[in-house]
C-alpha cells in the first residue's frame, strides 16, 4: 500500500474476552446522508464475493474503499465502505446481525436467499444442522477460552495500572495533541470506529499496511497497552474537539475498550500502540514513544511469567478452537455452493455497481 493510498483494510467485529465484539451498529451515520446495502443470505452464498467486485470497482474509480474483512474467516469480506460517496455494502447475518432502522430511505436488504435451490438444501438438512450446531459450538468453546484469558489479563492490568502516573501522560498527550493538530478546521469532526486487529483462525492480524499511507506515524510500544490506551484517549478526545476526523480502532483483547490506534487521514498521521501481541516492522519508519516514561520514578513495568504464559496459552487453544471451527464452516459453505445460482447473484452484483458507480 503506497504513501495517500485510497484503500485501507479493517475489521467491524472480533471474537474477544468480552464476546463478539461489534462495531458494525455504528458503521454509518443515517443524518448524515448515508446509504447502507445489507445483504442477507447463508455461509457460502456469494456475499463476500458480491462485496470484493463492489470493493474492486471502488478502487477503479480512484474512491477511497475501506476493506472490512471477516475475523472468523480473514480470507472473506464483511463489507466495504466508500467514505467518499457514504455507501457501503454489508453483510447482515450472525454474528453481526443488521436489520435496517430507517428502511428504503437509508438502508436496502438484499436477500440473497431468493437465489439458493430450497428443493436441493432441504435434501441435506441434518448434515446442514450438524455442522452448523458444531461451528456454534466451537465458537462458544473460544469465547470461554478468551474469556479466561480476560480474568488473568485483569490482574495484569491491575498491577500495571498502579504505576502510571497520570500527569506524565496527560502532559505528554497535550504536547503531542499541539504536534499533530497545528490548526483547527471549520468544520464539525467525524469519528468512525474500526478494529486494524482481531483474533482469527490465522492468529492475531494486524493489518500494519495501513499504516503505509501516512507520513507521520507515532508508535506508542507498550507491551500491555494501558498507557497508550490512556495517552489515546486525550488525543482522541483533542481530534474532536478541534475539528478533525479520525477512524478509532479498539484492542480486541480488551475487556473495557482499550483503543489501539488511531487515523488521521487528512492529517497524514496515525497513533498507534505496538504491544505485546503484533508489533510494527523495522520496514515502517515510526517516531517512538516508549510506555516505560509513564511510570512513577523507580517503578518498573512487568509481567508475571504465569500470567504471560498463561495468557498466551489461553489465547493459543482459542484460535486453534477457531480453526476447527472454520474448517466446519467450509463444509457448511458447500452446501450452499451447490444450491446456489450464481449467474442470478452476479446480475445482483452489476446493478449494484451501476448503482453506486
Amino acid at each position: 500500500m503506497a504513501k495517500n493510498s485510497k484503500t485501507m483494510r479493517f475489521f467491524l467485529g472480533s471474537s474477544s474476552p468480552r464476546g463478539f465484539y461489534s462495531k458494525f451498529d455504528s458503521l454509518y451515520e443515517p443524518k448524515d446522508g448515508w446509504y447502507c446495502r445489507i445483504l442477507k443470505g447463508s455461509p457460502g452464498c456469494g456475499k463476500s464475493n458480491l462485496i470484493k467486485k463492489v470493493a474492486e470497482a471502488g478502487v477503479k474509480n480512484k474512491t477511497e474503499t475501506q476493506y472490512i474483512y471477516c475475523s472468523s474467516d480473514p480470507d472473506s469480506l464483511d463489507g466495504v465502505v466508500l467514505p467518499e460517496l457514504k455507501t457501503c455494502v454489508i453483510d447482515g447475518t450472525a454474528p453481526h446481525s443488521m436489520d435496517p432502522i430507517y428502511p428504503g430511505a437509508v438502508e436496502h436488504i438484499i436477500n440473497l436467499g431468493e437465489f439458493w435451490n430450497p428443493k436441493l438444501l432441504r435434501s441435506s438438512r441434518e448434515k446442514i444442522i450438524g455442522s452448523n450446531n458444531a461451528n456454534v459450538e466451537l465458537h462458544s468453546k473460544a469465547k470461554k477460552y478468551l474469556a479466561s484469558y480476560g480474568a488473568i489479563n485483569s490482574d495484569t492490568t491491575e498491577t500495571e495500572i498502579n504505576k502510571i502516573d497520570f500527569g506524565k501522560i496527560k502532559s505528554y498527550a497535550k504536547k503531542l495533541s499541539k504536534k499533530i493538530f497545528t490548526e483547527t478546521p471549520a468544520k464539525e469532526s467525524k469519528e468512525y470506529l474500526r478494529f486494524i486487529s482481531a483474533i482469527s483462525p490465522q492468529g492475531i492480524i494486524f493489518y500494519e499496511d495501513n499504516l503505509k499511507r501516512f507520513e507521520n506515524i507515532y508508535e506508542i510500544v507498550d507491551q500491555h497497552g494501558i498507557a497508550g490506551d490512556l495517552l489515546l484517549r486525550i488525543v482522541r478526545s483533542d481530534a474532536l474537539n478541534h475539528g478533525f476526523d479520525v477512524i478509532t480502532c479498539f484492542n480486541p483483547l480488551s475487556l473495557n475498550e482499550r483503543l489501539e490506534s488511531l487515523l488521521f487521514p487528512e492529517l497524514n498521521t496515525a497513533v498507534v500502540i505496538s504491544n505485546l501481541w503484533h508489533s510494527i516492522s523495522e520496514k515502517i519508519e515510526t517516531k517512538k514513544i516508549y510506555a516505560k516514561r509513564f511510570l512513577y520514578d523507580g517503578q518498573e513495568s512487568y509481567y508475571s511469567d504465569f500470567n504471560k504464559k498463561t495468557e498466551s496459552s489461553l489465547i493459543a487453544e482459542a484460535i486453534s478452537v477457531m480453526k476447527e471451527a472454520k474448517e466446519i464452516h467450509d463444509e457448511l459453505e458447500s452446501f450452499y455452493i451447490k444450491a446456489m445460482d450464481f449467474e442470478a447473484i452476479d446480475k445482483v452484483t452489476e446493478k449494484i455497481i451501476s448503482e453506486i458507480f
